[in-house]
């Protein structure tokens, strides 16, 4: 007997796909502790296989393409899911470059795009903390994207000593001095390929400032609106109302107050219209 494709059975399967694809979410968003210590482990080689990646890097790529892939078999519009920004870039990091290419340079500046994933996972969290939280998230993947790829297509910009090996805490100032658009200039790079590096960091790095100072606005802002008043602060309010009453001759605000309470319930139609 064939099994019909109603509508109960799509709903159900639907049902189901939806909390494959949540639970894929969750696994990920933990994934990118260890994804992010493999990025760093990496920077510490100095001979990587081109064509062949650990499988940790592995499975974690396979996790992070089926959750893309249920996200877009459950989205109703697929093309403005495939062509959303944060989507394709996620796709992108999820392409095994290591299987077209290899040249190391391309395979390790192409996993810069694995950063990324920080940032829009940190869009999507709600929750404790959570403009922090984006903002932590933001700057974060920033500095290290700027830094991990400038190691990667200009690493002799990091080497402070001569015959010495390039220091990753380098690519960080170096970066983190970029988006700021300060420009102190004591790590400059000098090939084509830092330089278009540096580029889109720089005006990246305008947004970011904007970002961190649009925060600080709302920090500020939500602070005084919620700093409680002060004992001073009643005593001087209780003093204007009690000039207040002796000026308006009120000698007894409990007793008025009486007789406001007794006109509403006199008038329980005029209150409750």
């Amino acid at each position: 007997m064939l099994v019909s494709n109603s509508p109960t059975n799509v709903s159900i399967m639907q049902a189901h796909l939806t909390k494959a694809y949540h639970l894929l979410r969750i696994v990920n968003d933990i994934l990118l502790i260890p994804m992010f210590l493999l990025l760093v482990h990496e920077l510490g080689e100095q001979n990587i296989s081109t064509s062949n990646d650990s499988m940790a890097d592995w499975l974690m790529t396979l996790s992070f393409f089926l959750e893309w892939s249920l996200g877009f078999i459950l989205a109703k519009k697929k093309k403005d899911y495939f062509f959303n920004i944060s989507n394709f870039l996620d796709f992108i990091s999820c392409f095994p470059f290591g299987v077209v290419t290899k040249s190391l340079r391309i395979i390790r500046f192409m996993r810069v795009f694995k950063v990324v994933r920080v940032v829009t996972r940190a869009n999507r969290y709600k929750g404790p903390a959570e403009d922090f939280i984006r903002l932590i998230g933001l700057v974060g993947a920033t500095i290290f994207a700027g830094a991990y790829s400038i190691e990667v297509v200009e690493p002799s910009l990091l080497i402070s000593e001569e015959g010495g090996d390039p220091k990753f805490s380098t690519g960080l100032w170096w970066a983190w001095v970029t988006i700021s658009t300060v420009g102190y200039g004591d790590v400059t790079p000098t090939t084509t390929a830092g330089r278009l590096v540096a580029t889109p960091l720089i005006g990246i790095g305008v947004g970011v400032c904007g970002y961190i100072s649009a925060y600080m606005m709302r920090l500020m802002s939500h602070q005084e609106e919620k700093e409680p008043l002060s004992v001073a602060d009643i005593a001087r309010l209780e003093a204007k109302l009690d000039r207040l009453a002796k000026r308006l001759e009120i000698e007894d605000w409990d007793h008025i107050e009486g007789q406001s309470n007794d006109t509403s319930d006199k008038n329980p139609q005029h209150s409750s219209s």
